[in-house]
């Protein structure tokens, strides 16, 4: 079961659009509590969505550990971050 108040779909999956964002919705409804509704939207910061999410959960919560600072996947060559 799911509890969550929204989900946002960004980076490569936004270009779907609503191709992804209508099976989402309706997966989720599936799952959530009777009594909850979830919105299900797209991201609208383009590229730095994801940057931007990690520096609002920080400020958020600044207990968050900090282990050091990340290579880039395009540095790496090992896809992971």
């Amino acid at each position: 079961m799911l509890d969550v108040p929204h989900v946002v779909l960004g980076g490569d999956l936004a270009v779907l659009g609503e191709h992804l964002v209508r099976p989402v919705r309706q997966t989720i409804t599936r799952h959530l509590h009777a009594d909850r509704a979830a919105t299900v939207a797209l991201a609208e910061l383009g590229d730095l969505d994801g940057a931007l999410g990690g520096v609002a959960l920080v400020l958020h919560d600044p207990s968050i550990p900090f282990t050091g600072p990340l290579a880039p996947r395009h540095l790496t060559g090992t896809g992971t971050a």
